[in-house]
């Protein structure tokens, strides 16, 4: 389990691998956006656990990892990585909509509607 914080953990692949040099926050998500584009999500995961083992915090980075969770059908990390970011930028219209959509996928509409609301709003 890669822990994002205290209350938040999300899982990843293969993290123990190591960079083939110390990558800054700016190169570690262009690598880890074009490996999505990619449809290469390990190695994506790979790019943003490394980032996130340097103590970088970026909304980019939780938003991407929420993506990529999302195309894995993995609804309950999405949502988690998406709350991550509303925890960075409160006021993030995308991370509110799939922390709605998130619920949504796992039948949990009730609990999804204040989240697309504040989408809604913030569109």
């Amino acid at each position: 389990m890669f822990d994002f914080d205290q209350q938040l953990e999300i899982s990843f692949p293969g993290t123990a691998v190591a960079s083939s040099h110390d990558s800054t926050l700016e190169e570690g998500l262009l690598l880890a956006r074009e490996y999505y584009k990619q449809k290469q999500f390990a190695e994506s995961e790979n790019q943003l656990g490394l980032l996130l083992m340097k103590k970088h915090e970026h909304p980019e980075i939780y938003q991407l990892l929420g993506s990529i969770r999302l195309e894995q059908k993995n609804y309950q990390d999405a949502q988690r990585a998406y709350l991550n970011v509303l925890k960075l930028v409160p006021d993030n219209a995308e991370a509110n909509y799939y922390v709605g959509q998130s619920l949504v996928l796992m039948n949990k509409s009730e609990n999804a509607i204040p989240y697309l609301e504040a989408a809604a709003v913030k569109l």
